[in-house]
């Protein structure tokens, strides 16, 4: 009979630990997959009939010593979907332990195939400038940093767009940062890059037609409907979320989910994601 009982909390053990391994290797799984995000954006001021424009946004890869295949893997996704333009939202080290972080000249060699594929537009996050690294490096891989000024890109003599960066928009910094970018003309759409996407919610940007931002992951550790669990810093759980937003104004704001963790190292219902966004004309 003892033998008996033995053998059943055995096999209920067994059982047990096999799901955990499951769920664990599940996890592990997803934490580490992406998706194509892909998203129809209309600006104002292009032509109707002018081509979509591909901009590809890639952001908060976190990059650990482990992970460089990924990175080759995202870089390749990234050259295949054959972008115009693309958008370095920030957050390339591993955390904030750069002994775990893929080495710096590795990562450099990792995306420098991308400014072969089409401009590079950049600004620096929160883990970029915890390492004091990111801006000379990518000045000379040929990526354009867009921090605190206004660029101007023409994709064709109808379609001029200009970019601006936000290094610190976060908190009171945004508007200590907001006079320095200048509006631009009235027949020419803007769009913002920015780690950060909290001061958005706070402050209007009237000359600003979109708004692309990362930093929270989409949450990270979501449940069914993709919304976070916990909440993240000041920003409430839906404002964290990844997806489009309503920023301060009316202004669309787009906060991609990106591709790495940090803190906890899983991504539950909330896969990376590279993302794609057709620009298109209304007039």
């Amino acid at each position: 009979m003892r033998l008996r009982w033995f053998l059943v909390w055995c096999a209920c053990f067994t059982v047990l630990l096999l799901g955990l391994w499951g769920l664990f290797c599940h996890l592990v799984v997803q934490s580490h997959e992406f998706r194509i995000e892909t998203h129809e954006v209309t600006l104002p001021h292009w032509p109707k009939e002018t081509p979509a424009v591909r901009a590809v946004l890639l952001a908060d890869p976190h990059t650990a010593r482990w992970e460089g295949r990924k990175l080759e893997r995202v870089v390749a996704t990234i050259e295949a979907l054959k972008p115009d333009v693309i958008f370095m939202l920030g957050d390339f080290p591993y955390g904030v332990v750069r002994a775990l972080s893929l080495p710096e000249q590795e990562l450099y060699a990792k995306l420098a195939p991308l400014s072969q594929a089409a401009p590079v537009f950049y600004i620096i996050g929160n883990h970029d400038i915890y390492f004091r690294r990111m801006r000379p490096e990518f000045r000379h891989m040929g990526f354009i940093p867009c921090g605190e000024n206004t660029r101007r890109y023409w994709f064709s003599a109808s379609q001029p767009l200009d970019i601006t960066g936000f290094t610190y928009s976060y908190g009171p910094k945004l508007d200590r940062y907001l006079p320095r970018n200048h509006a631009t003309a009235d027949n020419v759409p803007q769009v913002v890059l920015a780690h950060y996407p909290e001061s958005f919610y706070k402050h209007p940007l009237p000359s600003v037609d979109l708004i692309l931002c990362a930093h929270t992951h989409g949450g990270q550790i979501c449940d069914k409907q993709g919304m976070p669990l916990f909440p993240f810093g000041k920003l409430t759980r839906e404002q964290a979320r990844g997806g489009w937003h309503e920023a301060a104004g009316g202004t669309p704001l787009y906060i991609t989910r990106g591709l790495g963790m940090s803190r906890i190292p899983l991504r539950l219902n909330c896969p990376g994601e590279v993302t794609l966004l057709l620009l298109k004309g209304s007039e």
